[in-house]
């Protein structure tokens, strides 16, 4: 966090971090786990764990900044 950063400030980055990071995750051929079993088809699909992980970042900035909703419009 950058000094003088408010913690709520220091969610949102991260959220949004989180969310880029698992948007990214479409343009990955999947080599481990079980969507290593469908090789080429599992791109162009955002990894579930990272989705989940966004959402949860995401709740944790939204409970900080004292908002009751999270944005899941860019979850394809």
């Amino acid at each position: 966090m950058h000094q003088g950063g408010s913690v709520t400030e220091a969610l949102d980055r991260a959220a949004e971090a989180a969310r880029t990071a698992a948007q990214g995750t479409a343009d990955v051929v999947a080599r481990r786990g079980r969507a290593s079993y469908v090789g080429d088809v599992s791109k162009g699909v955002m990894d579930p764990g990272a989705a989940a992980m966004a959402l949860v970042i995401a709740a944790a900035s939204a409970a900080a900044a004292g908002e009751t909703t999270v944005e899941t419009d860019w979850i394809g």
